[in-house]
């Protein structure tokens, strides 16, 4: 969550939609005295209202389409596997096994964790983008990232540097175009609840 507590203003970092590259754009020297991170990096709206107090902030996130997320945090969980796993006691002799078997799973195998919500790989990070985005949040569109970033931070009165910081590109074992239409539909399955959202936004996408 990143506040300007002058402006009244809040972006949310909306997991997988470009958390580490909005942190680090706002933290050049042009926002530093208008601008704090707080309280971790994905907080939902309605944390963010609980610590934010009775004061009335606007509120912005992005959105991205949830297949093309899913998958994006299925590359994370496989290539930075230590951050997935950081909350589970693995002993240095166990790491490399652990590793092993974390770059074996499949797509299916995530999505199966993400729907029974097993321990295991922690896709808390993948889970329905609602509990970021409801009507009173100003939605941007995760595709046209950089242009909204900046647009965004202009609008706020900045003079916003025009290059944007991309600190987070996940080695990409799987990719969004080599899904069946059958598993792209059981993935559209878990996250009924954002696509019934966006349909109530206007929002489509190609998947």
């Amino acid at each position: 969550m990143i506040v300007f507590d002058a402006a009244k203003l809040v972006l949310l970092l909306n997991p997988k939609t470009g958390t580490r590259s909005a942190m680090e754009y706002f933290r050049q020297p042009q926002f530093s005295d208008h601008v704090r991170t707080a309280y971790g990096g994905h907080v939902s709206y309605q944390e963010a209202n609980r610590v934010l107090g009775e004061v009335e902030y606007e509120f912005f996130s992005f959105y991205r389409c949830p297949v093309e997320r899913f998958v994006s945090a299925c590359n994370f969980a496989v290539s930075e596997w230590n951050y997935i796993w950081g909350d589970f006691p693995i002993r240095p002799e166990t790491m490399a096994k652990a590793q092993a078997e974390i770059q074996e799973l499949t797509l299916e195998d995530l999505l199966e964790v993400l729907i029974r919500e097993q321990r295991g790989p922690v896709l808390a990070l993948a889970r329905p983008q609602t509990r970021w985005l409801v009507p009173g949040v100003k939605l941007l569109d995760f595709r046209d990232f950089d242009v909204e970033l900046v647009r965004l931070a202009t609008s706020w009165g900045f003079e916003a540097p025009a290059e944007v910081p991309h600190t987070n590109e996940s080695t990409p074992k799987f990719c969004v175009d080599d899904l069946s239409p059958e598993f792209i539909e059981r993935i559209k399955q878990y996250y009924m609840q954002d696509y019934e959202f966006f349909a109530s936004r206007g929002i489509t996408f190609n998947r």
